[in-house]
């Protein structure tokens, strides 16, 4: 993995099929992070109050 340096404390990583699974998770948590962006810059655009008044 990009920027793995061994430090697993809780050995969530031994197992190759839960590394897969953890991976995948977050894949989709970053893809999710995203569009919740975009729908905060959508809602101010369409409503005009600023995200962070709202």
């Amino acid at each position: 993995l990009p920027g793995d340096f061994g430090f697993d404390p809780l050995g969530l990583g031994k197992d190759p099929a839960f590394l897969k699974w953890y991976r995948e998770a977050e894949l989709i948590h970053g893809r999710w992070a995203m569009a919740a962006v975009l729908g905060i810059f959508v809602g101010q655009a369409w409503s005009g109050v600023p995200w962070f008044e709202a």
